[in-house]
């Protein structure tokens, strides 16, 4: 059998399909994508929050960003909510807290990106509850335009959350059509 490894690293062109050279829109919004630079600006990014430097994370960011922290109840849109929200994190993280990528994958091309992380003290000590994974979509101008990070759970419901899922989905066969949930 062919190896899957092997397929799952070869360029777009040997998997079958030609890669493009154009920027493309992107299911995820109507922004278009520049080729090859998201995850080089995801870890800019990083670097700036690791530094306590909000102007030099800020400067990764597209004037109209989207960025889902879904430790939090709402999105954060534009540069003016994205400040406020870096700073409430950075005072309430403790003094010497470095976020560590684990692992990237590169932007291939399609101006995507996601990696998975965890925090460290000053020490080198994994943080606990402090994993967490990211994706991060950027603009013509580089700039991340769309980012969504999933934050480890400091309470793990387990069995006791699938549950709850099962629930839900019963309940939603009494809610009348003419409800309407927003889109995510």
């Amino acid at each position: 059998p062919p190896d899957a490894g092997a397929a799952m690293s070869a360029s777009p062109s040997l998997l079958g399909f030609a890669p493009s050279l154009a920027p493309r829109r992107s299911a995820l919004g109507s922004h278009v994508c520049v080729r090859g630079v998201a995850d080089d600006a995801a870890r800019q990014y990083w670097d700036g929050m690791n530094r306590r430097d909000v102007e030099h994370a800020l400067a990764q960011f597209s004037d109209d960003i989207q960025f889902q922290d879904l430790l939090f109840p709402s999105d954060k849109r534009g540069k003016k909510e994205l400040r406020q929200h870096f700073e409430t994190c950075l005072e309430g993280f403790p003094a010497g807290l470095r976020f560590e990528i684990d692992e990237v994958s590169k932007d291939s091309g399609d101006g995507m990106c996601g990696m998975y992380w965890h925090c460290e003290t000053e020490a080198g000590d994994a943080f606990p509850f402090s994993r967490g994974l990211s994706f991060y979509k950027v603009n013509a101008e580089g700039k991340i335009c769309f980012a969504r990070e999933i934050p480890e759970p400091a309470v793990k419901p387990g069995s006791m959350g699938l549950a709850f899922a099962k629930l839900g989905g019963f309940l939603m066969r009494f809610i009348p059509e003419s409800v309407k949930f927003p889109k995510i």
